[in-house]
């Protein structure tokens, strides 16, 4: 039996409701997120910048504060960076199973019509239940 914690973090819970979200879920939970991003971008252009720089290996944007502290602990640097790749690889797992069902639920759909289309051709009518 599994031990039920007390109290689950944002990104847990997301996760799991992420993993048993339908598509169409998904598709909407993108797109928010994608509107919240621009959003956040358009405030940030909007306000006045601090000494920043981004990265040009990775993309993100650090304050000079950020980039002495990561300077002074490598370890750190690269667990953050291992944290991002994790993601990265998590996100396109995910996409990469979704992709995999949906492509196995098309051809047994395919597969299923075209065995209609035969027997109805034939003048046979047969009726399937699924188990």
């Amino acid at each position: 039996m599994s031990r039920i914690p007390h109290k689950i973090s944002p990104r847990t819970l997301f996760w799991l409701w992420y993993e048993r979200a339908t598509l169409a879920q998904k598709e909407v939970a993108r797109a928010d997120f994608q509107r919240f991003v621009a959003q956040a971008e358009t405030l940030s252009q909007n306000q006045p910048s601090s000494s920043s720089h981004t990265d040009a290996k990775n993309g993100t944007e650090t304050t000079k504060a950020d980039a002495v502290g990561l300077e002074n602990n490598p370890s750190l640097a690269l667990r953050l960076r291992s944290q991002r790749l994790r993601a990265k690889s998590q996100e396109q797992l995910i996409r990469s199973q979704e992709l995999r069902r949906q492509s196995k639920l098309l051809t047994r759909n395919a597969q299923h019509a075209k065995f209609q289309c035969s027997n109805n051709a034939s003048g046979h009518s047969y009726t399937f239940h699924k188990p």
